[in-house]
């Protein structure tokens, strides 16, 4: 197959227990405005109606590669994605969330007519629970008219407290994507790992402040469940293969991660049980990220009571 034959954009679809959600999800990528994408989904072992309702819409469209495995965790699905992939860029999307039908149109001209290696933009909430609307806007704060390396575009972020790590709110060439080296399986948090990759990567980079995307937030979903250890070994996983690229050139803007994220994290952590939290600091204190982590996010782990 020729290069002007290839897919324009390869939309990545990871899928567990999602039925409710997948028609209408692959409705917003099928129909979008813009022509030569090839949809990738795959289907993580769900034991609901997701690969019925996959196998519905393949018949009617040819773009549509699915693919099935056991249980692994979306950073397996993931992975397995993009070695079916054949796009000039890529994009995730998620099983239960929601996107502008004429998003890619909008990103790919983005970045085709400024030969972008990334675009970045924003999302609002589809709030189906009682949970918090989390908030994607970064449009008051990063220039849309700016060209930016990788580099330059992570650490204003970090700086200015609008760091999203969510694959699906960018689209990505899939040269960059290339030199991946994964996503960890088995555990959640490995969008980290990919962000901090994309980001320390890419050589041209802008912004577009249109929420293209759309987040649901629901029940028992890996956003709205009990913050506990899963979170924490997730954690753990993504920082572990983020220091390993430390290189001296890429390290300031590094150590800035994981200050701005594990400070975070155990911030949340403070809310967990007691044997979890001493949990958390002795295995944070092994891998020596507890360094990141300032004196008083600790004191209030320490301190704070359910």
């Amino acid at each position: 197959m020729s290069n002007s034959n290839l897919p324009k954009i390869s939309v990545i679809i990871p899928v567990y227990n999602t039925g409710e959600y997948i028609g209408a999800v692959l409705d917003d990528i099928c129909g979008q405005t813009l022509d030569g994408i090839e949809v990738i989904v795959v289907n993580d072992g769900s034991t609901d109606n997701s690969q019925e309702i996959i196998d519905g819409y393949c018949s009617t469209h040819p773009e549509i590669i699915a693919l099935k495995e056991e249980n692994k965790g979306q950073g397996a699905a993931r992975n397995l994605a993009l070695r079916h992939a054949k796009g000039e860029f890529i994009y995730f999307m998620d099983s239960d969330d929601r996107l502008d039908k004429d998003a890619l149109e909008k990103l790919y001209a983005k970045a085709s007519q400024n030969g972008l290696d990334l675009v970045l933009f924003d999302a609002d909430t589809i709030n189906d629970s009682d949970g918090p609307n989390f908030v994607y806007d970064r449009s008051a704060i990063v220039d849309t008219g700016r060209r930016w390396t990788g580099p330059e575009l992570m650490k204003f972020e970090l700086e200015n407290n609008c760091f999203y790590v969510s694959p699906c709110l960018m689209l990505v060439k899939k040269n960059i994507i290339d030199a991946f080296t994964d996503f960890p399986e088995g555990t959640i948090h490995e969008d980290n790992v990919l962000a901090v990759h994309v980001m320390l990567t890419a050589r041209d980079a802008m912004y577009m402040k249109d929420k293209f995307f759309h987040r649901r937030v629901r029940k028992n979903s890996t956003m709205t469940t009990t913050y506990g250890m899963r979170n924490i070994y997730g954690y753990l996983a993504a920082s572990k293969i983020i220091l390993s690229w430390k290189n001296g050139v890429n390290d300031p803007l590094i150590d800035l991660f994981m200050k701005c994220t594990l400070d975070s994290v155990i911030w949340l952590a403070s809310a967990m049980p007691w044997k979890d939290k001493l949990r958390t600091y002795r295995m944070f204190r092994a891998a020596g990220i507890n360094k990141y982590v300032s004196r008083l996010h600790w004191l209030r782990l320490v301190l704070k009571r359910k």
